[in-house]
Order: structure tokens, then C-alpha cells, then sequence
């Protein structure tokens, strides 16, 4: 599976291609790849349609499912053998993204952190050609209520000073299969305390973006897994998930526009030491099914739901100065898919947010505009795609 052009300048490199992305022939065609197009602010269409966006992991196929259920590591043979030979004829590339660990030990050498975290944290390092990611798999949803500046972090302009964040911490848990292997269950708990978390928010009077620390913040909680074979073709899996992330002492944070001293804003700045961390909902849900059955004449037809769940949380350019209208409720959405597949051809109806709910991802003041005017960043829409895939 490698998914470019000689016209490629957005190079992504993941790890290797997952079972639906090996059936449907397209790169990141699973939830993972929605995720991914959401933090890069492409739809589908763009994704796939513009010839400067190209894919190529660090293996081209699919390298199989181990014992546990989850897919096996990229085999090193497959880098050494095609990577850079393939490189060498993409000379329109101006940006790599080095998604996973195993992209950026590749790519990055020695200059590779101990760990992605610290890795995707010290992106300035790697100059202006290179940004390592986190996969945006489903294993990434704990890591990111653990790190939350990766969502709202944004590139500064030199003259802007801010100490480097360090964090402390670790997780704990637990994993097994029970029932003979058809029901698999995944605990972890976690904490962490960062010290001078840089944190990016828009100033609307000035027109600048400005990058701050916050003394110390925390970030605590639980998230349980699951999946459970019922038999006959259908399957089901899930997560609950606790977040509790709070600011520790951030008593420098950004006044929002308007905000006066009896609203909290002294000298310019006002105390959210205490409250929680923006867009971090404490608490999230997700369930889902899969159905998978031969329908006759060589043909099988899978249906999959998955319906989420989040809690409340502040967005206010991007939660950190939390102006109080700026509160997203709790909600909820529903994704879903039919498939239709036999040998190399595959039909398919794919429905993305099929409730249409509609739900802010960050916002900020609208300058030039009265104190209080605010624009926001909303989910994407529903979205229904039909999809014919051939494999050659």
C-alpha cells in the first residue's frame, strides 16, 4: 500500500496498513484515518483526490494479527529494503509527517526522544521539513486526554520566549482474554504532573497568537477497554474512560476579550489555578458492533455502529481562558458502515456523525469585532460516502 505521486510535497509515514485499510486499498481508511484528517483540516475527498498527498508507512502491507488481537509491528526488512530507493523519487516533498514511533526512529536516528511523547513534544527541533505525530489510532484517545497541548499547540513566531515543559509521571494496567480468547479486556490508570505546560491562545486586540506556561497542571484517570466475540459473525467492543485534568497553578492565564476586574481579569491576566484543562472532557463512552456474515454467491456483507459519548467541557480557545459561554454539553453521535465485499471488489456505505451533531472544538475572539464576538471550530458534519474499491 503506497499511496503516492511525483507531484507528492505532504508526505505521511505511518507504520504499516491495518486489516480494513488492506481490504479497501485506500491509506488510513478506518476510524484512524478520519482522525488523522481532523487534525490535518482535510476532508475526505482532499485526502484522497489531491495528488500532493501522498502516504507510504514504513511497511506497504498489511504484516497480520498477533495473538492479542492487535496488529503486529512493521517488519524491519520492508524500511530497509523500499524506503529510501522510494524517497529518492518523491523530490517534490517539502513536509514529512512522521506518524508513530517506528516512523520517527527511522527517520529521526539518534535524534529520537526516549519516547514518542517526548519526541512529538520537541517538534521544533526537527526544523521546518519534519513534524512527528502520535498515531491517530484508537489506542492514541488515552494519550491524548494525557496530553492535551498536543491539540492545542501551533508554531510561534521567534520573538516569542516560553520555558520548556517537562512532565512526570507513568500508568499502570492490565490486559487479558477470557471465554476461550472471545472476550479481551485492557485497564489502564494513569498520572501525570507537568511543570510549565506551554499553552497557545489567539489575542484578538493585538492579533497575535501567545504561547504561555502554566505552572503546573495534572492529569489523572481511568480508562477501560473491551471487545467480546458473541459468535454467528457478530462482535462488540468499547471503552469508559475518566479524565480528571486540572490546573495545579496557572495564575498568568489570558484574559478573554471584554473579561473586566470583577470577572477575574487583574493586570491583564486572570487565575484559573484549579480549573480543569480545556477541551478535556472528564468523561467519554463509546460502544460498538459488528456484524460479518456470508450472504451467498462468494459475497459477505459487514455492518459496523459505533456510538459515542462526551461529557462537557470548556472550549474557549482551546479551553484556556475560559470565557463562560463558551461551554460545549454533553453529547453524543453515531458512525456507521455497510460493506458488500467478495475476492478483490468491495462496496461500501460509509456514514460519518450520522446524528448530525453538531459540537464546537475550540473557539476565540473575533477581532476587530465587539468584546464578546466569538467564531468556533465545529466537528464535522454527517457525512455518508459510497466507495467501490478494486484490488488489483
Amino acid at each position: 500500500m503506497v499511496w503516492v505521486k511525483p507531484e507528492t510535497r505532504l508526505l505521511i509515514c505511518g507504520q504499516a496498513p491495518g486489516r480494513r485499510v488492506h481490504e479497501s486499498g485506500l491509506p488510513f481508511d478506518d476510524p484512524s484515518g478520519n482522525r488523522l484528517r481532523d487534525w490535518l483540516g482535510v476532508d475526505r475527498d482532499t485526502f484522497y483526490g489531491d495528488p500532493r498527498i501522498g502516504v507510504a508507512a514504513m511497511a506497504f502491507c498489511f504484516p497480520g494479527t498477533n495473538s492479542k488481537g492487535g496488529d503486529y509491528p512493521p517488519p524491519p526488512r520492508c524500511a530497509a529494503l523500499w524506503r529510501r530507493p522510494l524517497l529518492a523519487r518523491l523530490p517534490a516533498v517539502e513536509l514529512t509527517l512522521l506518524v508513530g514511533v517506528y516512523a520517527q526512529r527511522w527517520a529521526l536516528q539518534g535524534a529520537a526522544k526516549a519516547s514518542m511523547t517526548a519526541t512529538v513534544a520537541a517538534w521544533h527541533e526537527y526544523g521546518a521539513a519534519i513534524i512527528p505525530m502520535p498515531h491517530p489510532s484508537w489506542r492514541t484517545t488515552s494519550w491524548l486526554r494525557r496530553n492535551a497541548w498536543f491539540l492545542t499547540a501551533s508554531a510561534t513566531t521567534s520573538n516569542i520566549q516560553f520555558k520548556s515543559a517537562t512532565g512526570n509521571g507513568g500508568e499502570v494496567g492490565a490486559k487479558g482474554t477470557f471465554m476461550g480468547g472471545r472476550l479481551g479486556l485492557d485497564a489502564t490508570a494513569y498520572l501525570y504532573d507537568y511543570e510549565n505546560l506551554q499553552l497557545t491562545s489567539f489575542d484578538a486586540t493585538t492579533f497575535t497568537y501567545i504561547t504561555k506556561n502554566a505552572a503546573s497542571a495534572r492529569v489523572e484517570g481511568v480508562e477501560i477497554q473491551g471487545r467480546y466475540t458473541v459468535g454467528g459473525g457478530l462482535s462488540t467492543h468499547g471503552f469508559v474512560s475518566y479524565n480528571h485534568a486540572r490546573f495545579l497553578n496557572f495564575a498568568n492565564a489570558q484574559c478573554y476579550a471584554g473579561q473586566t476586574a470583577p470577572l477575574g481579569c487583574v493586570g491583564g491576566v486572570q487565575n484559573l489555578t484549579g480549573q480543569p484543562m480545556g477541551a478535556s472532557p472528564e468523561s467519554s463512552v463509546n460502544l460498538g458492533l459488528t456484524y460479518d456474515r456470508p450472504v451467498g454467491g462468494g459475497w459477505s456483507a459487514a455492518l459496523s455502529a459505533d456510538g459515542y459519548y462526551y461529557g462537557r467541557y470548556n472550549f474557549s480557545a482551546g479551553g484556556y481562558n475560559f470565557r463562560p459561554n463558551s461551554i460545549q454539553d454533553p453529547y453524543g453521535k453515531l458512525n456507521m458502515s455497510l460493506r458488500a465485499y467478495r475476492n478483490n471488489l468491495e462496496f461500501a456505505v460509509i456514514a460519518e456523525n450520522l446524528t448530525d451533531t453538531k459540537w464546537v472544538i475550540s473557539s476565540a475572539d473575533v477581532p476587530g469585532l465587539t468584546p464578546g464576538s466569538i467564531y468556533g471550530q465545529l466537528g464535522r458534519p454527517r457525512e455518508v460516502v459510497l466507495q467501490a474499491n478494486y484490488r488489483f
